[in-house]
């Protein structure tokens, strides 16, 4: 059998039982080719050779919300007032992010005379040299008369999908880095209070012969050790909330995974940041005079 080169799915929009929803047109025999189907339960890769004139491949949610299972049939319209009748075939899972085809599929044939003006969804290519530069380059010429047309490899394609939860991603870093400039504030405050109020113990301590150094590791160590227990806290608390969040959105087929290095990440930066917050406070508290520290009331 010879490898199938292309498949170009069509789009366009049904209404069925008073929704409107997306169908595709696709061509049974080389779909399986360029398409990762996940079937549901009762359905598989059988059902796209029962198509014929008039089946359809329908989404799981899809099947849901209008009460169909295989063998079901249903009456749809497109935009242009053409009536369908469908015979369930099959019946798929989408991703519910970036998916390439929609809620119902049909034969292109069907499609073809339903619909006078679809939108192409994109065009599949599979090129005899793989996804090589001069492969894209020579796609791109012959497509220079569509300005709109973009020519991707598969992984272009995936980042582009991924952009939006990129972005977002990117937006919770900026916000994780704010709250750390915060901390810092709030700990090189807390130790200047601090170091107020123990000023009659430090002048005690270096009455005693404690040493600048010596003071001064004091203080860092205790600032470290406060900002690493507000980082196992937050870690802690962090993993239980996206843990309850991924639950919630377990529809949405999300797997929950914590990843072991940027755990260890946040416990490093914490330790350093912890660093840096007590200098100023371990200055002062380094240069405060013995006599006058021990009759400060």
């Amino acid at each position: 059998m010879r490898r199938p080169e292309s498949q170009r799915p069509p789009s366009g929009q049904i209404s069925a039982c008073g929704k409107t929803a997306q169908i595709n047109g696709v061509d049974p025999a080389t779909i399986a080719y360029f398409y990762n189907f996940t079937w549901a339960k009762g359905s598989g890769p059988g059902a796209l050779a029962q198509l014929g004139q008039s089946g359809a491949i329908i989404s799981k949610q899809f099947a849901t919300d209008h009460h169909l299972k295989i063998g079901s049939q249903f009456r749809a319209e497109t935009e242009s007032g053409i009536p369908l009748q469908l015979t369930v075939r099959g019946i798929q899972q989408l991703p519910v992010i970036g998916g390439l085809l929609g809620a119902v599929m049909t034969p292109t044939t069907l499609f073809d005379r339903s619909f006078t003006q679809p939108a192409d969804e994109g065009v599949v290519v599979d090129t005899a040299g793989g996804a090589s530069p001069a492969a894209q380059q020579s796609l791109t010429k012959l497509l220079a008369g569509f300005p709109d047309a973009k020519v991707q490899t598969m992984d272009a394609f995936i980042k582009t999908e991924q952009a939006a939860i990129t972005s977002l991603l990117n937006l919770f870093y900026v916000l994780l880095a704010l709250s750390i400039i915060v901390s810092l504030f709030g700990i090189v405050n807390t130790f200047v209070l601090s170091i107020v109020e123990r000023t009659r113990e430090i002048g005690a301590l270096r009455a005693m012969g404690m040493t600048r150094g010596q003071l001064k590791r004091m203080i860092r160590i205790e600032s470290q050790i406060t900002a690493l227990i507000g980082a196992v806290i937050g870690i802690v608390v962090g993993v239980a909330l996206a843990a309850l969040a991924t639950a919630a959105l377990s529809t949405w087929s999300l797997t929950f995974t914590v990843p072991g290095s940027t755990r260890g990440a946040m416990i490093v930066i914490a330790f350093f940041a912890g660093r840096l917050a007590s200098r100023f406070p371990a200055r002062r508290a380094a240069h405060l005079d013995p006599l006058q520290a021990l009759q400060y009331e």
